[in-house]
């Protein structure tokens, strides 16, 4: 008899959370490499022996950025929507009103489908402008342009002042902001040519109380017009709006690192984000996304220190430990990266890869019981992840737990239908001698994938034990060819 499976097993090794939104993110889907993991299963031990086999490893790091966090307020468009307007046409724009100040950008620009203009928010420490692309081309083609314009500048005006935009600001200090935004905008128009009417007649299309009323966020139309007609007349003399720091200078050159990064410049994006952190050496974020550049690079070394750094900075940053963690479990340094991950998690327990690396890890030191609980729980962050019930799968298979294991196997599958889980379910069927529902699954597995070796060898174990010596070595031939060498002794002791 045989007693050789070929095993899968699922890693997940993703450098989530960038802060700059650079990235291949991750973001919004959940990519995956995976090892090759050669398993004995000692059905018999009469017929074919085999040395123990080698562990392939097939290590892909892939990256997630940050922008699926933004999936809460951001709708993205797909690349192939709207070409006719581009990312460079609305720079430009942003552009005009940046040089009414002589400001460089200091946030993101985000195109997304669901809002109906746009507005300034922030993420992770990151400040947005998420607009609507329909907006933008309007502007660009002078439809409704003082109030699309007024509109894009009163957001911008909140980024410029500094404003936090956070959910838990007490109304009095929102209503500040609206005015300190307003006034900003009143300012930027004076300096592009708009009357002072145009540049006060945008308030009469927006929400807001015609008096003072101490639960709106808004403050009165009367004080926000007073608010545009200073930041009018200001436009007249010395701009009152912007004054060149050390911060400021140290936030550009930060979000220039970023743009630079977006385009794979990732010399200069180092660059910039080493001046950036010359100006501000206290600047932990910069640190951090100077670790994820080094990384995409490979120098995995000077990475880790900016990790180190910006851990350093703010001992509360789950994402850098997750990162450290990932680039130390990629050197080989297990130990260092359970304590990392297992740091992250405390002091973020909602990321489900963050358990779901941690469980790679359990399940390598052969602390299975421990893998399925940090699978579990990335389950019950995410139903949806089907990486996490197939490696939990995976798991109950080693510990012989073949119906709970094709049961994860079966929900993986509906999930993500893909050649891997169809093959492990197989090995599981094959453990409870469903051989004939094992063979479905391989042929389904080689369906996706005409050249898989290892579901060719597998069906062809399995083939054997029904007695179908001819397809077995048929199978184990096709393997053979296509490079799995292991089956070259089952052909020679059972086919010839």
């Amino acid at each position: 008899m045989i007693n050789v499976i070929l095993f899968s097993f699922y890693r997940y090794k993703l450098i989530v959370h960038f802060r700059f939104l650079f990235l291949i993110c991750l973001i919004s889907s959940n990519a995956f490499s995976q090892d090759i993991l050669v398993e004995w299963q000692n059905k018999s031990n009469k017929d074919i022996n085999n040395n123990n086999p080698t562990l392939e490893i097939k290590k892909i790091f892939k990256s997630e950025n940050i922008e699926r966090k933004l999936e809460e307020v951001c709708e993205s468009y797909y690349v192939d929507e709207n070409e006719s307007f581009s990312e460079e046409q609305a720079n430009k724009i942003l552009d005009i009103i940046l040089s009414t100040i002589g400001a460089s950008k200091r946030f993101v620009l985000k195109a997304c489908k669901n809002t109906s203009n746009a507005f300034a928010t922030t993420k992770n420490g990151i400040r947005y402008i998420i607009y609507d692309k329909e907006f933008m081309e309007e502007i660009d083609s002078n439809i409704n342009y003082w109030f699309n314009m007024w509109v894009l500048a009163h957001e911008v005006g909140h980024h410029i002042n500094g404003h936090v935009l956070a959910p838990d600001l007490s109304i009095e200090d929102r209503r500040w902001e609206e005015l300190e935004a307003d006034k900003f905008a009143g300012f930027v128009l004076a300096k592009l040519g708009a009357t002072l009417s145009q540049a006060s007649s945008p308030l009469d299309k927006l929400n807001h109380p015609e008096e003072d009323n101490l639960k709106s966020r808004y403050p009165s139309k009367l004080k926000r017009l007073d608010a545009v007609k200073q930041g009018f007349n200001n436009a007249i003399g010395i701009p009152t709006f912007y004054k060149k720091t050390l911060f400021n200078s140290a936030e550009e050159y930060f979000y220039s690192a970023y743009e630079k990064g977006i385009y794979k410049d990732y010399y200069a994006a180092i660059s910039d984000y080493t001046k950036a952190i010359e100006l501000n050496p206290n600047y932990a974020m910069a640190f951090y996304n100077r670790g994820v550049i080094k990384n995409e690079l490979k120098d995995y070394e000077r990475s880790i220190q900016d990790y180190n750094s910006a851990i350093e900075l703010n001992p509360n940053y789950s994402m850098a430990y997750y990162n450290r963690g990932l680039i130390k479990d990629n050197l080989g340094d297990q130990s260092g990266a359970l304590a990392d991950y297992t740091k992250a998690i405390e002091i973020y327990p909602e990321d489900p890869i963050a358990f779901y690396n941690r469980g790679i890890i359990y399940k390598n030191k052969e602390q299975y019981y421990k893998a399925i609980t940090d699978y579990t729980d990335a389950i019950q962050l995410n139903p949806n992840y089907a990486e996490a019930y197939h490696n939990r799968g995976v798991i109950k298979n080693i510990l012989k737990n073949y119906k709970g294991a094709i049961e994860d196997y079966n929900k993986s599958i509906n999930l993500n239908p893909n050649r891997i889980a169809l093959n492990n379910r197989g090995i599981s069927k094959n453990n409870i001698e469903d051989y004939y529902g094992a063979i479905l699954d391989y042929n389904k597995a080689i369906e996706i994938d005409s050249d898989y070796a290892d579901a060719y060898a597998n069906r062809g174990i399995s083939k054997y034990y029904i007695e179908n010596k001819k397809g077995a070595c048929d199978d184990w031939n096709k393997a053979i060819e296509l490079g799995f060498n292991n089956a070259k002794q089952w052909v020679e002791d059972q086919c010839n």
